[in-house]
C-alpha cells in the first residue's frame, strides 16, 4: 500500500498536470472499488475546475470550486495516468512502470478533462476509492475526522508524543501505526523508523525513555523526507 512519502509524490505530480484543469466529463469502466462508484454522483462535478490538491495521510484531496471536493485513496494498488493533449502518457510517481497491454485492462475511472487531456484511475485489486463530499463538513468524513497530526508537522514532537502515551500499553510499532495517533505511516516506513532508532517494534512505548522518543520523531521526519 501506498504511504504517506508515495502519495506525496502523486500529490505533487497532479499538481504539476491538472491543477487548475476543469472536469469536462467522466467515464466509469468499472466501478466496483471498494465503495462502488455510482454514475449518478458524477454529473455534479462536470464543468467544475481542479483548484487545489492536497495530501492529508494516505489520503489525496481534489479541491473543486463550488465547495466540492474528492476524496481519494490508492488502497493497494491504484495509481494515477495523464495523458496530454497530444496523447502522451505519463505515470505520477515511482512505484510502477507504463505497460500499455496490461495497464488497459484495469483503468477503472476515466476523467476528461479541458484541452483533450486525460486522468486516468488504474487499480489492479480495485481496494482504492472516490468520495464526492461538499466542502462544509468534508473534514467530519469518517476516514479523515479522527487522523492524528502529520508526522512531518510541528505538532507531531516530543510533548504530543510524551502526553499521548501516558498510561499505554501498546507497542512502540503499534503506536506508530495508529493513525490516530499519527497518520500517514505504514508498516514500511515505521520499520525504517525503528530501525535507525535502534529500538525494537515489541518494546512497550511506556518504557521509552526521552531520549528515545527524541529519536523516533528525528527520524520520523528524516526518513519521510527523503522519501519523498
Amino acid at each position: 500500500m501506498p504511504e504517506l512519502p508515495e502519495v506525496e509524490v502523486v500529490k505533487k505530480s497532479l499538481e504539476s498536470k491538472i491543477k487548475n484543469l476543469v472536469i469536462k466529463n467522466v467515464k466509469i469502466n468499472d466501478g466496483n472499488l471498494r465503495y462502488k462508484l455510482k454514475p449518478k454522483e458524477l454529473p455534479k462535478i462536470y464543468g467544475l475546475k481542479i483548484i487545489k490538491i492536497e495530501r492529508r495521510s494516505k489520503f489525496l484531496l481534489f479541491y473543486l470550486n463550488k465547495s466540492f471536493v474528492i476524496l481519494i485513496h490508492l488502497g493497494m494498488t491504484g495509481k494515477f495516468f495523464f495523458i496530454d493533449n497530444k496523447r502522451k502518457k505519463y505515470k505520477t510517481s515511482f512505484y510502477y512502470f507504463l505497460d500499455e497491454k496490461k495497464d488497459m485492462k484495469h483503468d477503472r475511472v476515466i476523467f476528461y478533462l479541458q484541452g483533450e487531456q486525460k486522468l486516468i484511475y488504474n487499480d489492479v485489486r480495485k481496494f482504492g476509492f472516490f468520495k464526492f463530499l461538499n466542502i462544509k463538513n468534508y473534514k467530519n468524513n469518517f476516514h479523515l475526522k479522527n487522523l492524528g497530526p502529520e508526522p512531518l508537522s510541528a505538532k507531531f514532537g516530543y510533548k504530543y508524543f510524551k502526553k499521548y502515551i501516558q498510561n499505554k500499553n501498546k507497542s512502540t510499532k503499534n503506536i506508530l501505526m495508529d493513525q490516530k495517533f499519527v497518520s500517514g505511516l505504514g508498516n514500511i516506513y515505521v520499520n525504517e523508523i525503528l530501525y535507525f532508532s535502534k529500538i525494537k517494534p515489541t518494546r512497550k512505548v511506556g518504557m521509552l525513555t526521552n531520549k528515545e522518543i527524541h529519536k523516533i520523531i528525528f527520524y520520523t521526519k528524516k526518513i519521510l523526507n527523503r522519501a519523498i
